[in-house]
């Protein structure tokens, strides 16, 4: 059981209500494509627009390639 005394009053009603209905991330962290691959590539996207090198757009399309590359990949 958890214990909720230390939890600040504020967040503890929201909180209560989200662990009752939470799911594990099993599934997630098991998926086809690696996680850190989908955070590095996800984050080099972002980057390319917030220097301008890309438009979002463009990184976008480049992020759906290099995953569904990488999804490829991992099936085979």
């Amino acid at each position: 059981m958890l214990n909720y005394e230390r939890m600040p009053a504020e967040i503890a009603p929201g909180f209560t209500a989200q662990i009752q209905q939470a799911r594990t991330w099993g599934a997630y962290g098991l998926g086809p494509v690696a996680i850190p691959f989908m955070w590095n590539a996800t984050g080099r996207a972002a980057g390319s627009v917030f220097i301008g090198e890309k438009s979002a757009k463009e990184a976008a399309t480049a992020l759906h390639d290099a995953i569904a590359k990488e999804l490829t990949k991992n099936q085979h």
